[in-house]
């Protein structure tokens, strides 16, 4: 036996409850600090919530499809139009939802979330299993586990690029992106950030560092002697190991057989997507 199910706009039986919409907006770039949540901000609530900026959802045309986006607005700006009524949405009071009207606004670069044409997977992703796993313990081992081979990555990666290294006399190592995901320049508990420090004080080699949406290093690895950030074809041109950490899609489109001389450590699976 098998059913089927027909969704059809023109057949309903009934309106869509209003307190249905709402959304998960996760830590990138400026989504949160300093984007909606900055307490010392002069419209900022009692829980440091700005009073000035909306969190906004769209349906957009990128390269000729229909995809979203999610980006973040200032009130004020011009074209940009909230007199609508508000949702009496479930779950916190203090997300006011609503509808609004966009008329030619000028949205800054840095106020997007995430990939363009990817808001919705940027900002309704699922809650982290480990949150679980730390109110009941006893109750989530398998996450438990998995949480310590995800830990243990970062080391197990920079092992296998330093065995590579002890076969060259001097060996140059290209490190293909630091962000914590792919096509977004958020570096916040990036294991990426981490491998390329443990290789680079491990081997002790110059460390060319890939990362197209990066204009500096962080701190951490700009104090390394010998790591530095290069451009894509000079680092690929120089080294003799390259190591994949970030699948950006720029890095995705590249042909493989441009690395075919190469040793390569493709631990974000960017040769083979």
């Amino acid at each position: 036996m098998k059913a089927t199910v027909t969704a059809h706009r023109d057949f309903t039986i009934a309106a869509i409850d209003e307190r249905i919409y709402s959304a998960f907006l996760e830590h990138l770039g400026r989504a949160i600090y300093t984007g909606i949540h900055e307490p010392d901000h002069p419209t900022a609530d009692a829980n440091g919530m700005r009073g000035d900026v909306l969190v906004t959802f769209a349906r957009a045309e990128v390269d000729g499809k229909d995809r979203h986006i999610a980006l973040i607005l200032e009130k004020g700006m011009e074209g940009l139009d909230q007199s609508g009524p508000r949702y009496r949405t479930l779950g916190l009071r203090g997300n006011q939802s609503g509808p609004i009207e966009v008329t030619d606004v000028q949205v800054p670069a840095e106020h997007l979330i995430g990939p363009i044409g990817d808001g919705a997977a940027s900002n309704d992703e699922s809650v982290d299993p480990w949150f679980l796993a730390e109110a009941a313990p006893e109750e989530a081992p398998l996450i438990r586990a998995a949480r310590a081979v995800n830990d243990g990555k970062p080391a197990r990666v920079a092992a296998r690029v330093a065995a590579l290294a002890a076969r060259f006399r001097a060996p140059r190592i290209a490190c293909y992106g630091l962000a914590y995901k792919p096509d977004v320049d958020d570096l916040r508990e990036s294991p990426a950030v981490e491998v390329v420090e443990r290789v680079a004080r491990a081997t002790g080699a110059e460390v060319l560092v890939v990362e197209p949406y990066l204009s500096a290093l962080p701190a951490r690895l700009a104090a390394l002697p010998g790591v530095r950030l290069t451009e894509e074809a000079a680092a690929r041109e120089a080294a003799d190991i390259v190591v994949f950490l970030v699948a950006h899609r720029m890095f995705r489109r590249l042909d493989p057989g441009l690395f075919a001389e190469k040793a390569v450590v493709d631990s974000a699976g960017v040769l083979i997507s």
